[in-house]
């Protein structure tokens, strides 16, 4: 468990500087994909980003069919409905999310171009910020303080009692394995499933992880900083198992990275906090 929380913060992140076409490549073959099968009217559009000041996407006509489409297919522009790969899991909304980009990310393209304010520069800039704005919609439930048993007990011999039962419930996290992020860049450089696999049996070690700490009992004073633990090891287990499934899918790879980032922090911050109590409830007795 020291060992993974020495590990420090994970030197996968996601850059501000995203361009417009790489963005806009993976997002075209994503609508094209989209737009083949999926009729306007039963569109039902998740919103795991939010780009406030950018103007919507504009059916003038009202046919049905964006503006932006439109254009294109006056230019002579097919998006190949085969340019992206197969959603995952239709029941996790990330799988709306590349949906949700390319109508931000094309919407706003052409919202530029129609009113004359494109250059590079500001398209960049508007990839910057949809990409900057990106986050995986969450699906992890945290637990609340019905899922644990408290004790009354808060004495030092029950905080002693409850750290070595900690170590137990962690067990799973003790390894030698490389650190998840490491695990997901090798899947990337490779394209080795190997790598998801060893990246899924991690996302194990955690779930396991996230079981055992429900079966601690908790003295009282101790219990938010456990059930902060609990979530943010459930919540990093979530964000694993979701790589996992959507590995194939860079859209949504580079709305977990985000999401992964953010979980990672709040790990060690939980375990941080819960080393402190530790310490202030020995130190103070």
């Amino acid at each position: 468990m020291y060992a993974r929380l020495r590990r420090g913060t994970s030197p996968i992140a996601i850059s501000a500087a995203l361009s417009l076409a790489v963005l806009l490549a993976a997002a075209a073959g994503e609508v094209g994909r989209r737009f083949a099968t999926i009729e306007p009217a039963e569109r039902s559009p998740q919103a795991p980003i939010e780009i406030q000041h950018f103007q919507p996407i504009m059916d003038s006509d009202g046919n049905g069919i964006p503006d932006w489409k439109e254009e294109l297919a006056r230019a002579g522009i097919s998006l190949d409905a085969s340019t992206s790969t197969e959603t995952a899991s239709s029941s996790d909304p990330l799988s709306e999310i590349g949906f949700d980009i390319a109508s931000s990310l094309l919407g706003s393209y052409f919202s530029m171009k129609e009113n004359g304010t494109y250059t590079p520069a500001q398209g960049e800039s508007v990839a910057r910020t949809i990409g900057n704005a990106i986050q995986a919609p969450q699906t992890f439930t945290p637990h609340s303080e019905t899922d644990f048993k408290a004790l009354t007990d808060v004495s030092e011999k029950a905080i002693l009692a409850y750290r070595s039962h900690m170590r137990e419930a962690l067990e799973p996290l003790v390894t030698d394995s490389e650190p998840e992020f490491s695990l997901f860049a090798r899947y990337l450089e490779t394209s080795d499933p190997h790598w998801l696999d060893e990246l899924s049996r991690a996302a194990t070690r955690y779930r396991d992880a996230e079981h055992n700490l429900l079966s601690v009992s908790v003295p009282k004073t101790a219990l938010m900083y456990h059930i902060r633990a609990t979530n943010a090891v459930g919540a990093y287990a979530t964000t694993l198992e979701r790589l996992v499934r959507f590995a194939g899918d860079p859209l949504a790879v580079m709305a977990l990275l985000r999401t992964y980032n953010d979980g990672e922090r709040e790990f060690l911050a939980a375990f941080d906090a819960l080393a402190q109590f530790y310490a202030r409830s020995i130190e103070t007795r």
